[in-house]
């Protein structure tokens, strides 16, 4: 009867890949081919009886997911093969990653010296920092009183991640002609952090970071201006949180921030009964390719910035307008 013992090093049985200076990331990228590198995993299967059993590679699944992996991020030296009798045979497991997130699942291997398929762990870890931030990207300050300082605690910065995060704002940009100074401060320092002096910041593994918005106004009247006025712009840039650009490069982690006031008081908001609510799920998400072309082509299109926003939330909010096509030239 044919039997096959299956043994793997400590160190493959969870890799782990740390992700916490420029270093580390010019370890995974490969620059030549403008691609994450391989990632290599072996595993040993040793052939303890006077037969000649067969291995296979099954399918690749999930774990805790009935889903299986494409095969396609994976490429398996030997897919298939017998193994001699008294001797071992190793297999090399090279992961091809697409993005920076942790796999756990299972290599499923079949072969006459076992049934049902055996079951071997694969499992990968990137341990880096990942950052969310409450608001996401528009920041409301409220209602503007001209010739007044503002000064409010209104950004938190989180780091969800394993290691700790850096990063540093820059801007402003776009300042209204209301604005006379816009700065962040730090809550833990007073510190201001953008055009003054671009000093960055660093927040522990699973802590957070409060940051004051200031903002001095000129004496400018506001009574002819619209309800809703864009203040100002900045940018949030993280250091060692990579992600993949839609041009397929690996890049530091960015995101925009809106600041935005109101020259009137806003109305009491009535809220929908609780039976016209609907699943967050119901939403629709806007395809990659509609996304890129709208972004490569903003020197065209920025004057429509308004069309295509309320376009964007239609669509997102299931309009039949937009059911079989998104609007993508200038005419549509």
């Amino acid at each position: 009867m044919p039997a096959l013992e299956y043994r793997i090093s400590e160190a493959d049985k969870c890799r782990v890949i740390i992700i916490s200076n420029e270093n580390d990331k010019k370890e995974i990228w490969d620059s030549t081919l403008k691609i994450l590198k391989p990632i290599k995993h072996q595993g040993t299967f040793h052939n303890t009886s006077s037969s000649a059993p067969t291995l296979q590679l099954d399918r690749i699944l999930i774990q805790g997911n009935p889903l299986m992996l494409s095969t396609s991020c994976f490429d398996i030296q030997p897919k298939k093969t017998l193994v001699p009798p008294q001797s071992e045979i190793t297999i090399d497991v090279c992961y091809l990653p697409k993005d920076l997130c942790s796999f756990h699942g299972t290599l499923e291997f079949t072969s006459n010296a076992w049934n049902p398929p055996k079951q071997i762990p694969y499992n990968l870890e990137f341990h880096r920092s990942i950052f969310d931030t409450n608001p996401r990207t528009i920041i409301d300050i409220g209602l503007i009183e001209a010739d007044k300082t503002f000064r409010n605690k209104l950004l938190c910065v989180e780091n969800k991640g394993d290691v700790e995060l850096r990063g540093f704002f820059s801007g402003p940009y776009c300042l209204h002609s209301l604005v006379k100074l816009a700065d962040l401060e730090s809550a833990f320092s007073s510190s201001l952090l953008l055009a003054a002096t671009k000093d960055g910041f660093i927040i522990d593994s699973k802590k957070k970071r409060q940051f004051f918005v200031k903002i001095e106004f000129n004496s400018q009247g506001t009574s002819s201006l619209p309800n809703i006025i864009n203040l100002f712009s900045f940018r949030l840039v993280t250091e060692c949180d990579p992600v993949i650009d839609m041009h397929g490069m690996l890049v530091n982690r960015e995101l925009n921030f809106l600041v935005i006031g109101h020259t009137r008081s806003l109305p009491e908001l009535s809220l929908p009964d609780e039976s016209d609510y609907k699943q967050w799920s119901s939403l629709k998400l806007l395809p990659s390719a509609w996304l890129y072309s709208i972004t490569t082509g903003h020197q065209v299109s920025e004057k429509y910035t308004p069309a295509i926003v309320i376009t964007t939330i239609g669509h997102i909010c299931c309009s039949q307008q937009t059911k079989e096509k998104l609007p993508i030239t200038l005419e549509e």
